[in-house]
Formats: C-alpha cells, sequence, structure tokens
C-alpha cells in the first residue's frame, strides 16, 4: 500500500497548463509549501527568461508573508481576505488609484503562486465577507485562462514591461467543503505520510545515533537492522509528518537505544501515541491489531471462511478475473449478538488495526467543521489500511437521512456521501476494509447497502444451543477459568434454560460466574451458581417492551445471509422472541 503523491509535479503542471486554482485537502499545509518550494526550482531550471515565479502565503492572522508559517502581523489590513484578493490580482497601479494605503509586500508585475492557508473561514462568513466570495468566484470561473490573468501590459508591445504577471491561486484546508456560492472545485486530498516520507523521519531521529556510544555503554550503536526500520515504518502508518517525528523523539527519550536492541518497547511508545492521536478526533477510538484478545467468535464462522476466501485470492488471479479486493460488508441484528466484538476480531484475522467511527459524534459545531473530521478520520484509516467500523450505523446522523431529513441543514447527507464516495475511490492497494453494524436496517440509506458497495450483507442470529456452549466456554477461557462440570454447562446452554439469550447476555453470565468463584476462592466456576443467575436474570428477548421491536428487527434482516449459529436454522419463525418468561424462576440443572 502507498500513499505517496508528487506534489511538486501536481503543481508544476498545473501552472504550467495555465491552471487557476488548486485545492489540496490536508491538516499538513508545510508539506504543500514544502511542495511549491520544490515546484518552484524545477520551474526556474526550465523557464526561458530570468523572471522569477514568487511563492507567497497569505493567512488571517499574518496577512502575506514569504514563509511557513507567517508569525508577524500585518500593517495593511491584508490580513482580510475582501483586502488581500485585489492586491493578489490587480496591478500596482490600479491598486493606488483605488486606495493609496494598499501597499502589497511583493512585486505585481512578477509571476506568483499565491498559497490561501485555511480561507475558508473569510469565505464562509455572512454579511460583507460575501464580497470576497463574489470575487473570489469570479477569478475562479474565468480559471485564470485568459490573456488579462496571464499578465497584463499597458501596450502591446512585446518588449514593454509586464503590469501584473500571471497567477495561480492555491486553496489548502483541512474541511473539504468549500463555501456556498464558489463553483465546484475538485480537492486534491493529500494522503498522510507514506513509508517514503517516514523513512525519512527515521533517517532524521534514529539514524543519526549510529556509530555513537549510549550513554553508559562500551559499545557504539550498530546502524538500525532492516527489520526493526520495517517494524517502524508498519507502526508510523497514520501519523501526520511532524507528529512521527515528534513520536519517535519521544520513544528516544523513554526508551532510550532500545530501538537497536529491543524495539517492543520502543513500539509500544509509538502505539500508545498513535492512540492517544486519533483520539484526538470527535468519535473515533482505536484498537491495535496487538490488542485484540478474541481469537474466536462463534457462530461467526461462514463469515471467516468468506473473508478468507477474498484474502486469500492472490492479487495477480484477481486482476486477471476484475475481481475487487474485500471492501466492506455489515452486520445485522438485534444487540448483543457479537458483532462489535466480530469487527474487532476481524482486525486481528486480517492483520489489521481496527478504528472505530462514529458518524455523530464527528459533528461540530462549525461551518464545515464535521466534514474535515470525517476526512480526517478517513485518511487515517486509509493511511492504516484498518478495518474501519461504523458501529450502530442505523443511529445518530446516518441513521437520521434514510427518510432524508436529518435536521442539520444536509451535513449528515454530505458526510455520509463523502464516505460513500471514499468506499468506491478505493483502491486495490489500500487495505481499508469498512465494516457497519446495525440493528435497523430501514434506518440506514439504501445507497450504502447496495451491491458494489457492501460484499456482503449479514444478518445475525440469535444463537442456537451450540453457539451457545460456544460462547460461554470462550468466555471462560478469555477469565481463564474453566466450568466445574461441562455437561451441565451444557445442559444451561440447552433450549430449556437459555433460549432466545444473545451473547452479550452469556457474557455477562459467565463475567458474574468468574466474580463469584473470585469470591470463594474456587478454581472453576460453579454450574450450580450459573444455573441459580439464569433464574434470576430476564434476557432481553422477554422483557414484553423489546419484544415487538426485536420482531420487527429481525424479520427485515430476515431477507440477508443468515450467521450467528453452529447448526443451520431449522425454521424462519424460531428467529422471532420467543414469548415464554423463564424470569423469576429457579432453574435446576
Amino acid at each position: 500500500m502507498t500513499n505517496s503523491m508528487d506534489l511538486p509535479r501536481i503543481i508544476r503542471n498545473n501552472w504550467l497548463a495555465n491552471t487557476g486554482v488548486l485545492f489540496f485537502v490536508t491538516e499538513e499545509p508545510h508539506r504543500v509549501w514544502k511542495g511549491l518550494e520544490a515546484a518552484i526550482k524545477e520551474l526556474a531550471e526550465s523557464r526561458p527568461d530570468d523572471r522569477p515565479v514568487l511563492a507567497i502565503a497569505h493567512d488571517k492572522v499574518s496577512g502575506f508573508h514569504t514563509s511557513d508559517p507567517g508569525v508577524t502581523p500585518p500593517t495593511d489590513k491584508s490580513n482580510v481576505l475582501l483586502n488581500a484578493i485585489p492586491m493578489m490580482v490587480l496591478p500596482r497601479e490600479v491598486l493606488s488609484d483605488i486606495n493609496s494605503d494598499f501597499n502589497p509586500p511583493f512585486d505585481t508585475a512578477a509571476d506568483i503562486i499565491f498559497v490561501l492557508k485555511d480561507p475558508m473561514w473569510d469565505l464562509a462568513e455572512s454579511g460583507s465577507k460575501q464580497n470576497a466570495v463574489q470575487i473570489f468566484r469570479n477569478i475562479i470561473q474565468a480559471n485564470m485562462a485568459s490573456s488579462e490573468f496571464h499578465g497584463t501590459k499597458d501596450t502591446d508591445d512585446p518588449g514593454s514591461p509586464w503590469l501584473r504577471g500571471k497567477r495561480m491561486f492555491i486553496l489548502v484546508s483541512a474541511n473539504p467543503k468549500l463555501p456556498d456560492g464558489l463553483p465546484e472545485l475538485d480537492p486534491i486530498i493529500v494522503p498522510l505520510p507514506d513509508e517514503a516520507m517516514l523513512d525519512q523521519g527515521i533517517q532524521k531521529v534514529i539514524d543519526p545515533l549510529a556509530g555513537q556510544k549510549p550513554v553508559g555503554g562500551t559499545h557504539k550503536l550498530a546502524p538500525l537492522p532492516a527489520e526493526h526500520r520495517a517494524r517502524l515504518l508498519a507502526a508510523g502508518k497514520g501519523f501526520t509528518y511532524q507528529k512521527w517525528e515528534d513520536t519517535l523523539s519521544l520513544a528516544l527519550v523513554e526508551q532510550g537505544s532500545r530501538v537497536y536492541e529491543d524495539i517492543d518497547g520502543f513500539l509500544g511508545t509509538i502505539e500508545s501515541r498513535k492512540v492517544q492521536m486519533l483520539a484526538g478526533i470527535p468519535g473515533v477510538t482505536l484498537v491495535p491489531r496487538g490488542t485484540i484478545a478474541f481469537d474466536h467468535v462463534p457462530g461467526y464462522e461462514q463469515v471467516v471462511q468468506f473473508v478468507n476466501h477474498r484474502r486469500r485470492l492472490s492479487p495477480d488471479l484477481a486482476r486477471k478475473h476484475n475481481i475487487k479486493t474485500l471492501k466492506g460488508m455489515s452486520l445485522i441484528g438485534v444487540p448483543g449478538t457479537g458483532k462489535t466484538l466480530f469487527s474487532k476480531y476481524l482486525g486481528r484475522l486480517l492483520g489489521k488495526d481496527v478504528l472505530f467511527v462514529s458518524l455523530g459524534e464527528l459533528k461540530g459545531s462549525f461551518v464545515g467543521q464535521s466534514q474535515a473530521q470525517l476526512r480526517r478520520a478517513l485518511t487515517a484509516a486509509k493511511a492504516l489500511g484498518a478495518v474501519t467500523v461504523l458501529d450502530d450505523a442505523d443511529k445518530g446522523s446516518m441513521g437520521s437521512t434514510a427518510s432524508g431529513y436529518s435536521g442539520d441543514g444536509g451535513t449528515s447527507q454530505e458526510m455520509i456521501q463523502m464516505l460513500l464516495t471514499e468506499m468506491d475511490g478505493l483502491d486495490d492497494d489500500s487495505g481499508c476494509v469498512f465494516v457497519f453494524t446495525m440493528n435497523r436496517v430501514a434506518n440506514c440509506p439504501p445507497e450504502l447497502l447496495r451491491p458494489g458497495r457492501m460484499d456482503e450483507l449479514w444478518y445475525v442470529e440469535r444463537p442456537c444451543p451450540a453457539t451457545r456452549l460456544s460462547i460461554m466456554q470462550v468466555h471462560l477461557a478469555h477469565h481463564k477459568f474453566t466450568a466445574d462440570d461441562e455437561a451441565k454447562l451444557e445442559t444451561l446452554a440447552g433450549d430449556k434454560f437459555t433460549d432466545d439469550w444473545v451473547g452479550a447476555e452469556l457474557a455477562k453470565l459467565i463475567t458474574d460466574g468468574v466474580l463469584e468463584a473470585l469470591a470463594e476462592k474456587r478454581d472453576a466456576v460453579s454450574t450450580a451458581f450459573l444455573a441459580k443467575r439464569i433464574g434470576e436474570m430476564t434476557p432481553m428477548a422477554n422483557v414484553k417492551t423489546f419484544q415487538e421491536d426485536l420482531r420487527a428487527i429481525e424479520e427485515a434482516a430476515g431477507q440477508f445471509h443468515r450467521v450467528g449459529r453452529l447448526t443451520p436454522k431449522k425454521s424462519a419463525t424460531a428467529a422471532s422472541p420467543s414469548h415464554g418468561g423463564r424470569a423469576g424462576r429457579p432453574v435446576r440443572v
């Protein structure tokens, strides 16, 4: 998988093609600035005359500046975009006629590429700032391609002096949404650093240690072993470049030269920092692949087989037959059937990190903030090649748009469209797999569930006796316990005692048994205690308030491929909640 992007080539070629405006979406504006510097250097080597191409940055705080970042406050109100735009596009003589106070800090006769950093704040504001939108819209619509925008002279004489040079604008923002009123611009999404760029960080921070003696050591350090370098590069996926350098430096402070010896502690610091970094995005939680405990989720064997068939397909064979790699799946069913747990296990199965994303929590209060935060989450998911889980996708902002109204001015719909576009644009090398878990399929946008976006839709049934027994055994093993009587445990898993129980309820039953065993200082869980707890607990299927809702959930999902049971289902009606009601009855084994 690669996230490479040749920024200098993109900028240089668009300048030569007389493109007027480029729109880069990234959290790292300095990378665009560095790409621009490299592009200008290449242009200087190929230009037939001595006229340079200048790089001028602009932001709301410093106005115009020639470095990244700008730190000097302007004295001419050029930080206001409405004032700055005329200074960018008009000759000095015209500016002087309009307002003698306008004094651009650059030669208007020069060819200039302007980098507007986060201009959306100015462009999105109401009132008089709409004039800035109007002016900027005129520039974009002209596309800077007419002769007037390539440079202005006062006569037709080729030898006459330039009054204003050629212009190109580069918009740089973490927000992929343009303000209303601007023509459509195709955003260029700048990916997070690929391995080549991450390796630059290693070369800068780690490699200089080679040949030095560590504190208290007697031998000079050898160059970083290739295996350690590969593991560092894998751990670096998902970081911005600056945060990658900072994290490597922090790991060196905490772990010292162990990167050359025992790298596990060094990587632990990096992974914990990555978790903290992604937690800074509202609604995003990273579960590193090494922390996924369960190595089996009973009832999902058919899904595992499906995934294994897809991932074991060689890339050459897939390309030959035009078959896409695994892209996404949906897990649908009543609460507690292990959908979230299996999503984590899928990360372990595929050897990937798991990224949980809540669209509802991503939503912000400022214009474009929701879309920017979703873009950050999707960019991280793609860089990690993660299993990206939208848990409870039928709730929050996604579920509310199924009826066509979200109450948020269309933000939810825009976020969903961004998500669908990202899924459609996944290439075979991205490694990113989307998993949507949901209860009520009717609340989910139909465009999400159509074939082509989803490799498969799975209806997770409530477990049968054999599956319930396996679930209880898995949770016993997870707590490092066994049952005092396996035969009685199998009896408790039967329909007579735990019919219609879901995995979450069985997991709680086992946890209660483990806590009781610990309190009584026993090395095995008492099946007699479990039988007593079964009589005291009321499964959700037997709560009258929930029964109609659960039945509707299962009837709607019944059209999809059924999983969740180790044995085939005998009848379609068995999926409906029972009306038995065993709550409060003591159970004897």
